[in-house]
């Protein structure tokens, strides 16, 4: 039952906001996604999101981001988790997709210098 691991995960996502722990962002993202590939059984999604799991990227990236990107992924991870547990396929798809959209905008305006 998977449903217990996501109810953990809304439950520190609540608790990151209210205590505005974001240093704990970092930690709480790499389980996340790793989690949802878990449950997903979907084998493309679990080599692509190894790929963009680089260690090296995710140092980079984390020490760009600011509050602001973090309080907009606290709020999309709310989203997807919620639409999950409530069995919204379509809303979860949905929520997942403007992650996704958001994730890319924030690292298209990381300048270039800190990824070569």
């Amino acid at each position: 039952n998977h449903r217990k691991s996501l109810d953990k995960f809304l439950a520190e996502l609540n608790d990151m906001s209210r205590s505005e722990d974001y240093a704990s962002f970092a930690d709480h993202n790499e389980r996340f996604h790793s989690e949802l590939v878990k449950i997903s059984e979907n084998a493309e999604l679990s080599k692509l999101i190894s790929q963009l799991q680089i260690s090296l990227f995710h140092l980079q990236f984390r020490l760009l981001l600011d509050q602001k990107v973090i309080l907009q992924s606290i709020k999309d991870h709310e989203n997807i988790l919620k639409a999950i547990l409530a069995g919204d396929e379509a809303a979860a798809e949905r929520a997942m997709r403007r992650h996704i959209r958001r994730t890319r905008e924030d690292i298209e305006k990381v300048p270039d210098k800190f990824f070569g």
